[in-house]
């Protein structure tokens, strides 16, 4: 989800239920992923406040699924 902010630079925000990812070294490293993707690109979204929301997937997928996942989420974006 993108929402365009005019008085800010771009920010992330990362929400990983509980009732979705159950371990939670599960849902500190689908943050720590999704929160270093969103620094490494962060010139993409200027004025832009980015929620990112994981679903039931996320419990289940290993680092380099999720870096692919993050990746293709900013492709899309930056197109």
């Amino acid at each position: 989800m993108l929402a365009e902010r005019q008085d800010f630079d771009a920010a992330i925000g990362v929400i990983v239920a509980k009732k979705k990812v159950k371990s939670a070294v599960q849902r500190n490293q689908c943050r720590r992923i999704v929160k270093e993707g969103f620094r490494l690109n962060k010139g993409l979204f200027s004025h832009a406040y980015v929620i990112a929301i994981a679903t039931q997937h996320a419990a289940n997928a290993d680092k380099s699924q999720l870096w692919q996942s993050v990746e293709h989420f900013i492709e899309q974006c930056a197109n």
